[in-house]
């Protein structure tokens, strides 16, 4: 088997690619900045968005 060089995540406009040869890419969120509450508020302000 052989690694892939990239990986897309999502579809179409949305989409994200993660690869050796693409820019440095963090994935991170309020979760392991914030409490419980506020993570819950900006992920239901983010839905919102992105609907």
């Amino acid at each position: 088997m052989q690694a892939n060089s990239e990986v897309r995540i999502g579809t179409g406009a949305k989409s994200v690619v993660f690869g050796n040869q693409r820019p440095l890419s963090f994935i991170a969120g309020p979760c392991a900045l914030e409490s419980r509450d506020h993570e819950g508020a900006t992920c239901m302000s983010a839905e919102a968005v992105l609907a």
